[in-house]
Parts: structure tokens; sequence; C-alpha cells
């Protein structure tokens, strides 16, 4: 799983080991994905891996939110709050067996990704105006 993401073997098997020992079951990874996307995900050796898109907006708001968060405990705990509800959307859809069922809940995470990038740019042309 790390090493997929670049990391040597070496690195790779400790970086999975603590993930292990921990009993950290979710790693997030800032990656490039394609078009409305927000997220995939992915299971290796236990652990569900959150790939954010990072030419969506919901990763440049998380972004922001965790900048605020240690000055500001409210960012951290949104933020946070962003993140497990994203998590929580990967375990529900690789909880899904059935094949044809997770293609159509991948199909609606992406209009989801579409509706949320539609409601931030919204909501930024909106304080824009409101600051101008």
């Amino acid at each position: 799983m790390f090493a997929e993401d670049g990391y040597d073997e070496g690195k790779a098997q400790d970086m999975a080991e603590t993930l292990v020992r921990l009993k950290k079951w979710y790693k997030i990874t800032p990656s490039q994905l394609d078009g409305f996307q927000m997220f995939s995900f992915s299971r290796a050796g236990g652990v569900l891996t959150m790939k954010l898109n990072i030419h969506h907006p919901i990763y440049s708001f998380i972004q922001d939110i965790e900048g605020d968060a240690f000055d500001n405990p409210v960012s951290e705990r949104t933020a946070i709050g962003i993140l497990a509800m994203l998590l929580s959307w990967g375990r529900m859809e690789d909880d899904i067996e059935n094949p044809d069922v997770r293609m159509e809940v991948q199909e609606r995470a992406r209009a989801w990704g579409r509706m949320v990038r539609d409601i931030l740019s919204h909501i930024n042309m909106e304080q824009g105006a409101a600051e101008g």
C-alpha cells in the first residue's frame, strides 16, 4: 500500500506496521484524481486508504480549516468532522460486496463531488461579493 505511494519497501513495511500497532484503520493521502472526484478508496492489509483529490475544492477547504486549527479548536473539530464524514463514506463503500451496487455508490460519490464543488464555489463567490 505505501510502496504504491512511492516509499521504498522497508519504509512502506514500517509505516504499515505502525498503522496496525496504533490500530489506525485508515490513511489519508493527497492525490490527483480525475474529474469531480473528491476521493477514492482502496483497502490493503486491513487499512482503508482515502485518496483525497488535490484539485477538488474540498481539499483546499480542509487545508484552510486545518491551517486555523492551531489557533482555533472549533476549526480543528470542523476539519475532523469533515474527514470523519468522508472516511465513513469509504467504510460504507468498502462494506459493499456486490460489484454493481459498489459501482452505483461510486457514481453517487462522483455526483456528490460535483455538488460539493458547486456549493463551495457559490459560497466563495458570495464571500467575495460581501468583502468587495
